[in-house]
């Protein structure tokens, strides 16, 4: 008789507990399924499920599905990446699931049986799949244009897409307007150009295309547009969808009518509104269910009566962003405008981009404003803008919050700081707020651990990467804590 295999070798030849141990390694399902065939056969629902392909490698990618059909079955996110950089985002965060899932590289030609390969998979999901979600050129990467008849090949998938992240480039714009996506819950749509001239042939209208396009849309829930200048003059506001929970909007020019857009989506809890256009101040009764809401500086005084009726909401705002805070924004700005929320705010951003501000000043208002702030973060975007201001002082900044019994996490992110250790963050001991539990330092993330007077800081996942797809989060949830859903008992 032979000798008998160790228990945890035997437990992991079932396949059932190979994918239940696979399903929690994130970014190494590719290496884990080299382990052996078994592996690598229970392991093809999970790699496939968010698959990341380079657009040199679809050839590759259309073998492997092709010879797998339960990799096609199970395929719900498809992500076509422009060339072989990396964006930002994969370097700061690989999201549960999403695997580079190519096999090989071939030198089979880009365009075979008159279809190019993306269209080629595109067409084994319409047969054979159940693709919700598609993704191309995102932020970071190249806006190299894919074939036309990709764009024909997607609409094949109308049925079962429930997503859409793509930005286009301007020769597109007709095919992509022409379709018809009627289950979409979730669109980010980028229609912007460089080019100061419109090189469309007079019988397309790009605007009227838009309108046209959006107006099938009943079923969304959120919607992230972006439109270049030959929007100008876009009026937005004959549409409505029922379902709306997320906007944001980022225009170019000035002519894009809004803000009646708005003001009938009631059903709103996120707002991000980045406009060359003057809207106008919004009454204190509108956007009745907003909870998140995204603003810049010179936008602050649209909202300044839905933010002073604040404690008089049934539904008060939980979650600021200010996006390019600057010298405009000091102190004084803080109490006139902001202030009104009072201990009803749960998380405050601010992101700035230029070292102008008198940041301490303004965070020793905020400390003293919001008495039940749960969230701070602080982005720094540039990292020489020809000032002497140096990095961000993060002892300086804890000094702020020292006496804070509401605190639980502190996020800063500064090109011109140095990483922290866990011994560096052991250092501030002393200024940590009492129940701080999360401290983010540029791209890393401790959880601090209390025992007695002494603290251990814990390198650790940030948790945004459990809820989800990194594309599918709104802009609220990539915080430590989900403040709408106020989810701080985890």
């Amino acid at each position: 008789m032979g000798e008998r295999k160790p228990c945890a070798s035997r437990c992991l030849a079932i396949p059932e507990i190979i994918y239940e141990v696979a399903s929690h390694l994130q970014q190494d399902l590719l290496s884990a399924s080299t382990c052996s065939r078994m592996w690598y056969e229970t392991l093809i629902p999970l790699r496939s499920k968010f698959a990341r392909v380079y657009s040199r490698d679809a050839v590759s990618f259309l073998e492997f599905l092709s010879s797998n059909a339960r990799a096609v079955h199970n395929c719900q996110t498809l992500r076509i990446v422009p060339d072989e950089r990396k964006s930002e985002d994969d370097d700061q965060e690989e999201d549960s699931g999403e695997e580079e899932d190519n096999e090989k590289v071939t030198n089979e030609p880009e365009n075979t049986h008159g279809m190019s390969p993306i269209s080629r998979i595109l067409d084994l999901f319409s047969k054979g799949g159940r693709l919700k979600f598609f993704m191309y050129a995102l932020p970071g990467e190249s806006e190299m244009p894919l074939p036309e008849d990709v764009w024909v090949a997607l609409r094949k998938l109308s049925k079962t897409l429930q997503g859409l992240h793509i930005e286009l480039t301007e020769n597109h714009w007709h095919t992509f307007l022409s379709s018809q996506y009627s289950n979409l819950q979730y669109l980010d749509l980028s229609l912007d150009t460089d080019e100061g001239f419109s090189s469309f042939d007079r019988s397309f209208d790009p605007k009227n295309a838009l309108i046209t396009f959006l107006h099938q849309l009943k079923n969304l829930q959120k919607l992230r547009l972006y439109l270049g200048i030959q929007f100008d003059g876009t009026n937005l506001s004959e549409l409505y969808f029922p379902e709306l929970q997320s906007l944001l909007l980022s225009s170019k020019t000035q002519g894009v009518k809004i803000k009646q857009f708005i003001t009938k989506h009631t059903t709103l809890r996120s707002l991000d509104m980045y406009s060359e256009s003057d809207i106008g101040p919004f009454a204190e009764h509108d956007l009745p269910n907003l909870a998140a809401l995204q603003v810049s500086p010179s936008a602050i005084p649209w909202f300044q009566d839905v933010l002073a009726a604040s404690s008089s909401r049934k539904q008060p705002i939980r979650h600021l962003q200010i996006a390019g805070a600057g010298p405009e924004l000091n102190s004084a700005n803080l109490q006139q405008l902001i202030a009104p929320l009072g201990k009803l705010l749960r998380c405050f951003e601010l992101v700035f981009w230029n070292r102008n501000a008198r940041l301490l000043s303004m965070l020793e208002n905020v400390s003293r404003m919001f008495s039940g702030l749960v969230e701070l973060s602080l982005l720094m975007l540039h990292e020489d803008d020809g000032q002497e201001a140096g990095a961000v002082d993060m002892g300086s900044i804890l000094k702020c919050f020292a006496t804070s019994e509401s605190l639980l996490a502190i996020s800063v992110s500064d090109p011109l700081a140095e990483p922290f250790s866990e011994e560096d963050v052991e250092a501030f001991a002393a200024l940590l707020p009492s129940r701080l539990r999360y401290l983010v330092w540029k791209r890393d993330t401790f959880r601090i651990e209390r025992k007695g007077h002494a603290i251990k800081a814990v390198r650790t996942q940030h948790p945004k990467s459990c809820r989800g797809n990194r594309y599918m989060r709104d802009w609220h949830e990539d915080m430590v804590f989900d403040h709408l859903k106020e989810d701080y008992g985890v």
